[in-house]
């Protein structure tokens, strides 16, 4: 599996996670006694976390790119890459694949859902979740390194391609599994599981298994073909 198809599941996530809970808030805000004047406050959080974190992830990812112990061992490869296709300064980075473990915030977010229900816990986790989501500039900027000039833009629309999947595909399979609907509940760990927990708790999996994709499967050796 290459960095892109990483990515691709990445923005897939990120997708779904726009709209994991926009059908049913103001309905989960009033089972807590929350007032829906405090919706705007909960996506106002997001927004902010994901705007104050997006130049701070830029930062670090520069500082890593810069790192002089990563830099010998990028050498090392781009003078065998270079060799093999004869490119000139080619450059290849394990930055994308440590910036794309921020989605460890976006995880956090959604444990803290699911154990904690009250105003300060949604207002902490939409922060979690925020800055999880805030990499994306960091992401295309990483690519933008690794992608040919030829293909970068259709590999660019790709990517936003399969947010949009993500925005529609998510709502879509919750209504007609009826999941937003279900009057059900149980327990895992001493937590109760209801409608409110299960967009949570597949936004949880979800991420788990692109992290376990951008760890286990992650390689940028073969960022010269194409999706």
């Amino acid at each position: 599996m290459s960095y892109k198809m990483t990515i691709l599941f990445w923005y897939l996530a990120s997708g779904a996670e726009m709209v994991s809970y926009q059908p049913i808030l103001p309905e989960f805000l009033d089972s807590l006694g929350i007032s829906q004047a405090h919706l705007g406050t909960l996506v106002s959080m997001f927004g902010l976390a994901s705007m104050m974190a997006s130049p701070v992830f830029g930062k670090i990812a520069d500082k890593m790119g810069q790192s002089r112990l990563l830099g010998k061992v990028l050498n090392f490869e781009s003078s065998i890459l270079s060799k093999k296709y004869n490119l000139k300064g080619l450059k290849l980075s394990k930055t994308l694949q440590k910036v794309l473990t921020a989605n460890l915030f976006s995880i956090a977010g959604h444990l803290v859902i699911i154990n904690r229900r009250n105003l300060f816990s949604l207002c902490v986790a939409k922060i979690l979740i925020g800055i999880g989501m805030s990499c994306d500039g960091c992401i295309l900027g990483q690519v933008g390194r690794q992608i040919l000039k030829s293909s970068r833009s259709r590999q660019f629309s790709i990517f936003f391609a399969m947010r949009q999947v993500g925005l529609i595909c998510f709502p879509i399979c919750f209504f007609a599994t009826g999941l937003y609907n279900w009057t059900g509940s149980f327990e895992i760990f001493g937590r109760k599981i209801d409608r409110f927990s299960v967009p949570s708790v597949i936004m949880l999996l979800l991420w788990i298994q692109v992290l376990g994709c951008n760890l286990i499967f992650y390689t940028n050796q073969v960022f010269l073909n194409n999706i």
